[in-house]
């Protein structure tokens, strides 16, 4: 499935399609979101939770690795190798 067929799903088959196909990412949050992120495909999903009542508010819906910075920079990336033994 592509970000267009996604796109053009209804709220209930997007949230169903995400749940049984996407791949989670990462998961953070801020003083009133949680904000998690899927991989489905060849494009991605952030979905936006209130936490104080853990209602859905809203999706991003996007294909640009841009977008991605804000879960990068938590990830620690080891560049090299350190020798076994």
């Amino acid at each position: 499935m592509d970000h267009q067929t996604f796109k053009n799903l209804d709220e209930a088959h997007q949230f169903l399609s995400l749940w049984k196909h996407g791949a989670f990412i990462d998961e953070r949050t801020d003083n009133t979101y949680r904000y998690r992120l899927y991989q489905l495909g060849a494009f991605y999903v952030e979905e936006k939770w209130e936490l104080a009542t853990n209602i859905r508010h809203s999706q991003h819906i996007f294909t640009s690795t841009e977008y991605l910075d804000i879960y990068l920079d938590k990830i620690d990336i080891l560049v090299g190798h350190q020798p076994i033994g």
